[in-house]
């Protein structure tokens, strides 16, 4: 019994050294038991060897990393050099649209109801007498513009009374015989036509006006004589001595002659006698009569354009020169 008992003990511990052995791999190296290539094994080998074992594997994997540093690299080269080219082709043959303007389009409807073009306006300033038929043509309705350094007509800020869809006039009072073409000085009638305007005169010693002005006196006469007189339709200033000072409001500068030089017998206008309707005047030059004149006048005239004073005063601040004004008249 003893001796069967220590086979068996014998036995247990040939057995658990058969096992202790074969899980380490060394008893059986090459054995399917031996637990070398599974489970927590890999993790070392790879760390070992990083460039042999997986050889076969990273090499399709390296072109990966270097791509991404490529792309960068051209996309912003190829961004500024592309977009100036597009923006010279598509703006260079649109332009703007010019926005509308209600007083070109009125300026453009009054022109044209006169029976003239704009291209007929060489001045950049424009006085437009509208005559009324209704009434006779001897009243009208007086506009003012002027033009831009664009060629662009608007609203000359002179008329303030009236408004008629949003363009100011003033009331104007025209001959007492109305307005026609054959305006002449037997007969209180204003003319049509386009014409220039200059100079002004009047009651006051004005300067700073941009406009040639000149203050009238008692030798001051608006001489007529149609065909006959060589002063005809001018300002002259009629002196015992031919001489007259030079003032330095008096930037027109008139004809001085003396009482004998006088050639227009009775036709003439002795300028200071229309005072105060002559204490802003501007004359335009209609040569079928003589002295005719935008000036102050509330009632009707012998052929000129009447306007309320302070009208008159604005017009003689806006009026320049440079600017070639002119009236347009005609009948509606």
């Amino acid at each position: 019994m003893r001796h069967r008992k220590m086979c068996r003990q014998v036995l247990a511990v040939l057995i658990c050294s058969v096992l202790l052995f074969s899980g380490c791999g060394l008893l059986f190296p090459d054995s399917t038991l031996a637990p070398v290539q599974t489970g927590p094994t890999l993790p070392v080998k790879s760390e070992e060897e990083p460039t042999e074992a997986p050889s076969s594997e990273t090499e399709p994997e390296t072109p990966a990393p270097t791509e991404p540093t490529e792309t960068p690299a051209e996309t912003p080269s190829e961004t500024p050099t592309e977009t100036p080219v597009e923006p010279t082709e598509t703006e260079a043959p649109t332009e703007p649209p010019k926005p509308f303007s209600i007083d070109a389009f009125y300026f453009q409807k009054l022109i044209e109801d006169a029976g003239y073009t704009p291209e007929d306006i060489t001045g950049s300033q424009l006085v437009i007498v509208r005559a009324m038929s209704s009434e006779g043509t001897r009243i009208g309705a007086v506009y003012f513009f002027e033009k831009d350094e664009e060629g662009e007509w608007h609203q000359a800020d002179v008329a303030q009374a009236y408004s008629e869809n949003m363009l100011a006039w003033e009331l104007g009072y025209l001959g007492r015989d109305g307005t026609g073409p054959d305006a002449n000085d037997s007969i209180a009638r204003t003319p049509v036509g386009l014409f220039d305007l200059g100079p002004c005169f009047g009651a006051f010693e004005l300067t700073g006006l941009k406009m040639d002005y000149f203050k009238i006196t008692e030798h001051h006469h608006w001489a007529g004589g149609i065909n006959k007189s060589k002063y005809f339709n001018q300002p002259v200033i009629v002196t015992e001595d031919g001489t007259y000072p030079k003032y330095e409001y008096d930037t027109y500068e008139c004809t001085v002659i003396t009482p004998d030089m006088v050639d227009w017998g009775t036709e003439e206008e002795d300028l200071i006698h229309y005072l105060p309707n002559y204490d802003y005047a501007v004359f335009f030059n209609y040569n079928g009569g003589y002295a005719y004149f935008v000036h102050i006048k509330d009632t009707n005239t012998g052929g000129c354009v009447g306007l309320p004073r302070k009208t008159m005063i604005r017009l003689f601040d806006w009026l320049d020169k440079e600017k070639d004004p002119q009236i347009l008249l005609y009948i509606h």
